[in-house]
């Protein structure tokens, strides 16, 4: 049972986080494929972080998956950790140090540089970002929803398993007749019309005893 639709608030977090992967592929692709911004070493590491949550997504979307944000997480860590260390190298605020960027293409190669500071490195480091955000409100949501329907679930049962105020009030003018009404003709009515006979008080305490038993 669920009070509230927990999968339906987490779905849309789920297709934002796959909107941004799907657009950084897209964009990444454009920029090799069609402009020939040929990628980095440092590049490619970050494709491989990204370019698969395209597929994991859809796929526990279709399965309902709730906690694909812990595999979608670990893989975005990885790219934004790469990320990181190549704005860091871009910018010229550190030095390649790892050995990447030794052949092939430059990591620091300038292919497009919007506002003068927006770069392609700049680019998917926010991608990864907005990632690490969806997926902290995902994990907080999942939390605080498994817990409010938690509560909910608990609040119900204890409702329903609350007798009605018909049979209370029963069991306090007529206590056989409220044990009739939840038991029956059952060796249980018949200790009750014993004891409601031997001083009506223990006939309306086993009484009580049986509605909030049975």
């Amino acid at each position: 049972m669920s009070f509230i639709n927990r999968w339906a608030t987490q779905r849309n977090i789920l297709y934002l986080i796959w909107f941004i992967a799907v657009l950084g592929t897209l964009v990444s692709l454009y920029f090799s494929e069609v402009l020939f911004y040929w990628p980095c070493v440092l590049c490619w590491y970050q494709r491989v972080a990204l370019y698969p949550l395209t597929v994991i997504i859809p796929i526990a979307l279709l399965k309902k998956d709730y906690k694909v944000y812990m595999y979608i997480f670990a893989l975005n860590v990885i790219g934004t950790l790469v990320s990181i260390y190549h704005n860091l190298i871009y910018y010229d605020i550190i030095q390649g140090t790892l050995g990447t960027c030794i052949s092939g293409v430059s990591c620091t190669t300038k292919y497009v540089e919007l506002f003068g500071f927006v770069s392609i490195p700049l680019l998917a480091l926010a991608g990864f970002m907005a990632i690490n955000i969806l997926l902290i409100v995902y994990s907080t949501v999942t939390a605080c929803l498994l817990r409010i329907n938690t509560f909910l679930m608990i609040y119900s049962y204890s409702y329903m398993a609350m007798p009605s105020p018909i049979l209370i009030l029963l069991a306090i003018l007529l206590p056989p007749a409220a044990v009739y009404m939840v038991v029956g003709l059952t060796v249980h009515f018949w200790i009750n019309i014993a004891l409601t006979l031997l001083g009506y008080v223990p006939g309306i305490i086993h009484a009580f005893w049986i509605l909030f038993t049975f």
